[in-house]
């Protein structure tokens, strides 16, 4: 990040019946889920703002195993 304030912007997509907790300083807004047992999908998004230029990243923690995907966007503010 060069400029600050930036909005930093992941969502997490999983499968299986496991749960996502953000990392620290992220809130997750919105998630959503299809399907049932082992057949179900999520997709968790969160954000953070940021004041200061540094470096940044998404962390979290699933519950449980199964496939993963992340991706991170950075907001520039005015």
């Amino acid at each position: 990040m060069t400029h600050a304030p930036e909005m930093l912007f992941a969502a997490v997509a999983h499968s299986n019946v496991s749960t996502f907790s953000a990392g620290v300083s992220y809130t997750v807004v919105g998630e959503v889920s299809a399907g049932s047992g082992a057949g179900k999908r999520t997709v968790s998004p969160m954000f953070q703002i940021v004041n200061s230029a540094g470096t940044f990243n998404a962390t979290g923690t699933l519950s449980g195993s199964g496939f993963w995907q992340a991706a991170l966007i950075v907001f520039n503010g005015p």
